[in-house]
């Protein structure tokens, strides 16, 4: 038999199950390059006891052989139809000379590259956003990245300068064994850099197409990523993508970066797609009232559509401008169709979840949280969320496995902060609520009703007294007093807030479920919020639900 066969078959007989393989995509790759195969050849053997040792051994092996080729024929049958995918996650490549000219490379690059391979049929992308756990780091194991991101390979690469041209070192290693299957390094002058990751995928690519032809059979060239010729645009993109993926602070800078690239081409539809969504994102992250980006958000996106119809993100931020406008039915549309274009769009189904929750359908949310964890298993915000619905479920165990795991990702998540603390909140671990809220921004509203449950009854009236104070009132105060007050048990004024916050505009809604059992099951059953969540159109939301005596 061939020697890779035969090393195979010692491989599956291995007494240890993490030493035999762990997949059929392995059993794939050594009879892909097996095409030919002859019989078992055994050194002669002597007399009738060496005859019948000889005849045993030869049943042995053959019926080993022939059970190892008949799988592996039975899914090689199957090719075109049940072959797994190849599970491939890019990390952020590494600055080696820490230049900070060529920062934005270190993520944006990754995450174009990300893209490209997401477009090939037979290759799986996992962990997008888990995959900047990584952000900085030099030489990273491959064998733990891949177990993190649940990957069986893993890109990494080092960028750097040297005068004008980009060195760009790229290597994709294999979990089980850390081998390398592919390695290149890319030197770019100027005009070439704008195809950085055209020409990078395409590498990697006849190379996975070499080694997994059955997995890959049939899968187009790699189409061009960048949606853009002019390096300077493609420069001032990557920029803001990577700002993008940053969130908080850095969604102002995102939004003037991807400015500055339709300035430089105006027909780049991913740019367009960029500032559509960072303008989305502003009144989570930049306090901006949600009716100031609303024409902003639908201009931006509907440009980058009618550049590219293919696009998905556009239609995300399409479905958060609805919500703010309390139009439900047409931001589940635009999610749907954001999902439609692109199933493993995280980002999607993370909205269209959110989204669910707000409606009160949580067996739905829940559904879209496993197929974006499916897709990022690593990711802080998915986790979170995942969490939050066992929390509404009433699976109180499972919500705090979940939300641990979010926190041991990225312990400085805005969503996996408040959203924990809510979690161990419901099972009195008052301390670790203390400790979470302390790292969470005081713009969040869920962190004034954190406060009033477990912060000193003087100081959390203080705090809402001042905040009343400022001049001009911040964006979303009326909702941070409100959920001041029902933290505190107040449920008169916290109504009374939450009325005049409602009247002003404010998207409180947005932000979690009206069906949360903590925050409106003291409130639930009151005339005053049923006319509330009315006037928001989340009635259904609200109808049943479990009733929690006031705190």
């Amino acid at each position: 038999m061939p020697a890779a066969v035969d090393v195979l078959i010692a491989r599956c007989l291995e007494k240890q199950p993490q030493d035999r393989p762990q997949s059929v995509r392995e059993l794939l790759a050594v009879l892909d390059t097996s095409v030919t195969t002859s019989g078992p050849s055994l050194a002669p053997a002597r007399g009738a006891v060496g005859a019948r040792l000889l005849t045993g051994k030869r049943v042995a092996v053959g019926a080993i052989v022939a059970l190892v080729l008949a799988v592996g024929g039975w899914f090689a049958a199957q090719a075109t139809a049940n072959v797994a995918p190849i599970t491939l996650t890019v990390l952020p490549f590494a600055n080696s000379a820490a230049d900070t000219a060529v920062d934005f490379l270190s993520e944006g690059l990754a995450d174009e590259l990300a893209s490209a391979f997401a477009r090939v049929p037979g290759v799986q992308i996992m962990s997008r956003s888990g995959a900047r756990f990584y952000r900085g780091q030099l030489g990273v194991d491959v064998t733990e990245a891949g177990a993190r991101l649940n990957a069986d390979y893993v890109m990494q690469g080092v960028v750097r300068r040297d005068r004008g041209r980009w060195v760009i070192s790229a290597d994709i290693g294999r979990r089980t064994d850390r081998a390398s299957i592919w390695g290149e390094v890319f030197t770019l002058n100027p005009a070439e850099q704008a195809r950085a990751a055209d020409l990078i995928a395409a590498s990697v690519i006849a190379e996975l197409r070499r080694r997994f032809p059955r997995a890959l059979a049939g899968s187009a060239p790699v189409a061009p990523t960048s949606g853009t010729t002019d390096i300077e645009a493609y420069r001032l993109y990557l920029r803001g993508q990577e700002r993008l993926n940053r969130r908080g602070q850095s969604v102002t800078e995102s939004a003037e970066l991807f400015r500055q690239a339709i300035a430089q081409d105006s027909l780049f539809a991913k740019a367009h797609s960029g500032l559509a969504m960072s303008l989305a994102l502003y009144p989570y992250f930049q306090s901006v009232p949600a009716d100031e980006v609303i024409a902003g958000v639908e201009h931006a996106a509907g440009r980058a559509l009618a550049l590219d119809p293919s696009l998905s993100l556009p239609h995300v931020a399409l479905g958060l401008a609805k919500q703010f406008a309390y139009q439900w039915e047409g931001a589940a549309a635009e999610f749907r169709d954001a999902i439609r274009l692109d199933p493993r769009d995280v980002e999607a189904r993370v909205q269209y979840g959110r989204h669910l929750i707000m409606r009160g359908r949580h067996p739905e949310a829940m559904d879209q949280f496993r197929a974006a964890r499916a897709e990022d298993p690593a990711s802080a915000l998915v986790l979170s969320w995942l969490s939050y619905v066992h929390y509404l479920e009433g699976r109180n165990d499972s919500a705090l496995v979940e939300s641990q795991r979010a926190l041991d990702n990225d312990s400085t998540n805005y969503t996996s902060l408040t959203l924990g603390a809510m979690v161990r909140l419901r099972a009195n671990r008052t301390g670790e609520v203390r400790a979470l809220i302390t790292k969470a921004p005081r713009t969040a509203p869920m962190l004034y009703y954190l406060m009033g449950r477990v912060s000193d009854r003087a100081e959390v009236e203080r705090t809402l007294a001042a905040l009343d104070a400022q001049r001009p009132q911040p964006w979303m105060s009326g909702s941070m007093r409100a959920f001041g007050f029902l933290g505190l048990g107040d449920t008169t004024r916290g109504l009374d807030a939450l009325e005049r916050a409602t009247a002003a505009g404010e998207v409180w809604p947005t932000f979690w479920g009206v069906s949360d059992p903590q925050i409106f099951g003291p409130v639930r059953e009151s005339a005053r919020f049923r006319e509330i969540v009315r006037r928001v159109g989340l009635e259904e939301a609200v109808v049943g639900g479990e009733r929690v005596a006031p705190p």
